[in-house]
C-alpha cells in the first residue's frame, strides 16, 4: 500500500514538472523586474547606480577636422537613446572662465588630459564615450580603443568627409573654438585613412538652417556657372562615397546628418552627459555632474592633474 501512495505521489510529480519549471520561470522573470523596479525608485538619485543600469557599452571615435559638425552628431545620436554618456574633447582643456582660448603649446597637455578624462570615464563604465578629438592620426586613438576593447566595449569609428580645401576653410570659419586656419590645414594634410571608418556626409550650415545660395560659401566668391558645376560635381560624388562606403564597411552605414535640433531637445540631450571636475572643497576627489546628478570620487591616483595653470 505505502509503495503504491509514493508511487502516485512521484507520478504526479513528474507529470507537474513543466508546469512548476514554468511557474518558476515566471516567479524568477517577475523577481527581477521587481527587484530592479524598487532599486530604480530608491537609487534614481544615485549617479552611479544611473550609470551601471546599462549593461551594453559602446566607444565612438570622432574623426573630422575643426568646425566639421563632430558636437552635432553627438546631439543626434543622443536624440534617440536614453541615460548617461560622456563626450571626451581635448578642446574643453581650453575652456577657461567660459571663454574657450587655444594656445597651440598647451595641445600635448590637452591630449593628455583628453586621455586621463577617458581612463576615468571608463574606470566608471560610463555606457557611452564619445572621442570628439581630431583624430587625423591612428596612432591618437588607437590606445582609446585597446583600452576600451579590454573593458568589453563596441568600437564605432565615425569618419567626416572633407573633400577639399574650399570646404576645409568653410569648416574652419564655422568653428566655433575660432581654431586658426593653419592648424586646420595641418590636420587636413596629416590625416591617415582608416578602413574601419564609417564615413558621414558632413552637415553644410548652422542651426539657423542651410546657407543662401546653392552651395557652401567660397573663397574667393565664384560665378553662377562655377557654382553649378561644382554643385553638380558635389552630388555626383556624394553618390561615389556612399557606394564605396557600401563595399567598404559590408554594409551600408553612411548616412545624413540631422541638421538642425531644438532647444528644447538639446537641454534634454544634455542633461544627461556626464561632467568630470575638480573638486575644490575635496582636493583628493573627482566632482561628478549629470543634469541634477551629483556624487563624488576618489581621485585615482594614477592620473595626473593637467590644468592649464599647472
Amino acid at each position: 500500500m505505502l509503495s503504491e501512495f509514493y508511487s502516485k505521489i512521484n507520478t504526479k510529480f513528474l507529470v507537474n514538472i513543466p508546469l512548476l519549471s514554468v511557474s518558476l520561470g515566471w516567479a524568477t522573470l517577475f523577481g527581477a523586474v521587481f527587484y530592479r523596479s524598487i532599486c530604480n525608485i530608491v537609487y534614481k538619485n544615485n549617479l552611479f547606480y544611473q550609470i551601471n543600469s546599462v549593461s551594453e557599452k559602446e566607444l565612438i571615435i570622432l574623426r573630422g577636422v575643426p568646425g566639421i559638425g563632430k558636437n552635432n552628431y553627438v546631439l543626434n545620436e543622443e536624440l534617440c537613446k536614453k541615460g548617461i554618456y560622456a563626450v571626451v574633447a581635448n578642446d574643453d582643456f581650453f575652456i577657461k572662465d567660459g571663454k574657450y582660448v587655444f594656445e597651440r603649446e598647451f595641445l600635448n597637455k590637452s591630449n593628455a588630459w583628453a586621455f586621463d578624462q577617458f581612463l576615468t570615464y571608463l574606470e566608471l563604465d560610463v555606457p557611452r564615450i564619445y572621442i570628439a578629438n581630431f583624430n587625423n592620426k591612428i596612432w591618437n586613438y588607437s590606445n582609446y580603443i585597446k583600452l576600451a576593447t579590454s573593458k568589453g566595449y563596441k568600437i564605432k569609428i565615425i569618419e567626416f568627409k572633407c573633400n577639399d580645401i574650399n570646404e576645409l576653410r568653410y569648416f574652419n570659419k564655422r568653428s566655433v573654438h575660432n581654431i586658426p586656419y593653419s592648424y586646420s590645414k595641418k590636420i587636413y594634410d596629416d590625416w591617415d585613412e582608416d578602413t574601419n571608418s564609417i564615413f558621414i556626409e558632413p552637415y553644410i550650415g548652422t542651426h539657423e538652417g542651410y546657407p543662401l545660395g546653392d552651395t557652401i560659401p567660397n573663397y574667393p566668391k565664384k560665378t553662377k556657372e562655377e557654382l553649378d558645376k561644382e554643385l553638380d560635381d558635389y552630388f555626383t560624388r556624394k553618390i561615389d562615397i556612399s557606394h564605396q562606403d557600401t563595399e567598404y564597411n559590408n554594409n551600408d552605414n553612411s548616412s545624413e546628418i540631422v541638421d538642425k535640433i531644438c532647444k528644447e531637445d538639446i537641454d534634454y540631450i544634455s542633461s544627461r552627459r556626464l561632467y568630470i571636475f575638480k573638486s575644490e572643497q575635496h582636493k583628493n576627489y573627482n566632482y561628478f555632474k549629470c543634469g541634477n546628478l551629483e556624487a563624488l570620487k576618489p581621485v585615482n591616483k594614477n592620473l595626473i592633474n593637467y590644468d592649464i595653470d599647472n
